[in-house]
């Protein structure tokens, strides 16, 4: 009883201090998947993942996120059919630097077990990197400035910057800068910020956080195809490049950015129909 007591305790504590919680679990969550010293093997990339994302769930559980985490099926459709556009994007992209990589390399030996390790790696990058950014960076900017429209924008937006520019912190803190880099960087932060606006305002409109892990397991389950290619393993792709590679990153980046304007104006609308005050998925006590 008095362990319960204890437990119960905590978590009020919790829900009253949810904005340096949120702080809190995002640091530690961002941190130990960076900078924990693991080797980067296929299965370490995988366990780190789920530990982390266990732990971030374990946070969203404790602040009053348990109800919405029931929701399976829900909201489900709506996400799918709002992520269609951005999947097939995707998709083709990834498909024709595969079969470029095909003619260059050839099937990689292994090739089954190197998909079956590609699934489970984005499954664990999806619920993860949800956990972390939408479920409890969101909704921690929301607690803050949730309460009125001015700040609904701004908390979904900052969301969405923080979500593109860490996916290049690596080439931002290592201060080696030239222009073909610097394009990529940019690049790859609108992009990746750009899927992250449009996960953000479904989230708050389907109340989903399955649906747009799944949305993100897919996307990432696509994307990890080139280094399957290339390397005969899944991994994280490397999104600066030098030279040639960094020419065609560069026309890549800048064509998917264009081609995500009307995900830009699909978010648009979206936020618009959010009603304020919006504080995320958390229970109120």
């Amino acid at each position: 009883m008095s362990m319960s007591k204890n437990g119960n305790e905590i978590v009020k504590m919790m829900r009253k201090n949810l904005i340096p919680v949120t702080a809190a679990a995002f640091l530690i969550g961002w941190c130990g998947m960076k900078y924990l010293p693991y080797e980067e093997t296929i299965l370490n990339m995988i366990l780190v993942r789920f530990i982390l994302g266990a732990f971030l769930l374990g946070v969203m559980v404790c602040m009053g996120a348990k109800e919405s985490l029931r929701t399976v099926k829900e909201g489900m459709g709506f996400t799918l059919r709002s992520s269609v556009y951005v999947l097939i994007i995707s998709g083709l992209l990834s498909m024709s630097a595969v079969a470029a990589a095909v003619v260059k390399y050839g099937i990689p030996d292994g090739f089954l077990s190197a998909e079956i390790g590609n699934l489970i790696l984005a499954l664990s990058v999806g619920i993860f990197e949800e956990a972390l950014f939408r479920g409890v960076l969101l909704q921690g900017l929301l607690r803050k400035m949730g309460g009125t429209k001015n700040g609904l924008w701004g908390a979904v937006l900052l969301s969405a910057i923080i979500f593109g520019v860490l996916h290049v912190i690596n080439y931002i803190l290592g201060g080696s800068y030239d222009l073909l880099g610097i394009i990529q960087t940019i690049g790859k932060s609108l992009q990746a910020g750009i899927f992250g606006l449009l996960l953000a305002v479904i989230y708050l409109k389907a109340h989903n956080f399955w649906a747009i892990a799944l949305v993100h397991m897919i996307n990432d389950f696509v994307g990890f195809q080139v280094s399957i290619m290339q390397s005969g393993t899944p991994g994280d792709t490397a999104y600066v490049n030098a030279g040639g590679m960094g020419i065609a990153a560069s026309v890549g980046y800048l064509l998917i950015v264009v081609l995500y304007i009307p995900v830009v104006i699909k978010s648009v609308r979206y936020i618009r129909e959010i009603k304020v005050p919006e504080y995320g998925l958390y229970k109120e006590d």
